[in-house]
C-alpha cells in the first residue's frame, strides 16, 4: 500500500488505521510517499504499530524515488534508455507539480562537441519539446567531468529565429538577447524549436565522474548533499570551487 501527500503533512492515525487493516496477506508493505520529509519524531508512533503487526513501513520522498531509480547510484542502468525514459517522464510530471526540490539542484547535461559554445555564451539549448525537472543550476559535462558550473537566470522558448524573444521572467536584456543570436548564428542548422537555458556566467569546476562509462542523459545532483551546506548555497563561484577534484558515480 503507497500513502501519497503533495507536501509534507500527513496524518499519522490514518497511517495506523492502514496498518491495522493488513491481515494475512503474503506482502505487507506501507510507504508514504510525500514532497518532503517529515518532521522527526513524527513517524514513532507508526513504526511502533508496524512492527507489532509485522509491516514493512518505509517513508520516502518523490524526489528520493527518482534517485533511487535513475540517480547517482540508481538501479535503472543507463542502458535501459526505454525504462529511463519512463521515470524521466515520471520526474518532469512530478517537477510541473511541485513536488521536487529546486533550489539547489544542479542540472548537468552531456554538451560534446557544443561545449565550447555553451561557455562561450553561458547557455545551453535542446529541443523545447524536451521535458525536464525545475533546477537552479546547469552543469556543462564532457570528458568524464562536469567542467562548469552557472545559475540559472533565462528560461526561454524559440520557435523561430526572428520572433521576439521573452523570457518566462521577465523581459531579456540586449546582452541576453546578443548570447542567444550569436549561439543560433553559430549553429545554423538548429534555429527552431529550441529552448534557450541562460546561466549568469559558467564558471571552471571539475567535478568527475568516477564509474566506467560516461554520461549519456542529464543527471540531476543536490548541491547541499554534496557540499554539505544547511542553509542559502554561496555564490556560484564558490560552488564551483568546492566542487573542484570531488568525484560521483
Amino acid at each position: 500500500m503507497i500513502e501519497t501527500k503533495r507536501g509534507g503533512s500527513f496524518s499519522a492515525g490514518q497511517l495506523e488505521r492502514h496498518l491495522k487493516a493488513f491481515d494475512d496477506e503474503d506482502q505487507r508493505l506501507l510507504l508514504l510517499l510525500t514532497a518532503k520529509e517529515p518532521e522527526e519524531g513524527k513517524l514513532g508512533r507508526v513504526e511502533e504499530v508496524a512492527k507489532e503487526k509485522g509491516v514493512t513501513f518505509g517513508s520516502v520522498t518523490f524526489s528520493d524515488l527518482i534517485d533511487a531509480l535513475i540517480g547517482e547510484e540508481g538501479i535503472v542502468s543507463e542502458y535501459e534508455t526505454d525504462l529511463r525514459q519512463i521515470v524521466r517522464d515520471y520526474e518532469s510530471f512530478c517537477s510541473e507539480r511541485g513536488l521536487l526540490p529546486a533550489d539547489d539542484v544542479l542540472r548537468a547535461v552531456p554538451c560534446g562537441d557544443t561545449h565550447e559554445l555553451n561557455v562561450a555564451c553561458d547557455l545551453y539549448y535542446m529541443p523545447a519539446s524536451r521535458g525536464y525537472r525545475s533546477h537552479q543550476y546547469v552543469g556543462v559535462y564532457y570528458n568524464k567531468s562536469i567542467r562548469y558550473i552557472g545559475k540559472l537566470e533565462q528560461d526561454v522558448e524559440v520557435e523561430r529565429p526572428d520572433e521576439v524573444l521573452e523570457g518566462e521572467v521577465g523581459e531579456l536584456t540586449d546582452e541576453e538577447r546578443k548570447r542567444i543570436h550569436e549561439a543560433m548564428d553559430r549553429r545554423p542548422g538548429i534555429q527552431q524549436g529550441l529552448r534557450f537555458l541562460l546561466v549568469d556566467e559558467f564558471h571552471p569546476t571539475d567535478f568527475t565522474k568516477e564509474s566506467k562509462h560516461g554520461m549519456r542523459s542529464a543527471q540531476y545532483f543536490s548541491l547541499r548533499e554534496h557540499l554539505q551546506v544547511d542553509g542559502d548555497l554561496p555564490p556560484t563561484r564558490e560552488v564551483a570551487s568546492r566542487l573542484e577534484n570531488m568525484a560521483w558515480e
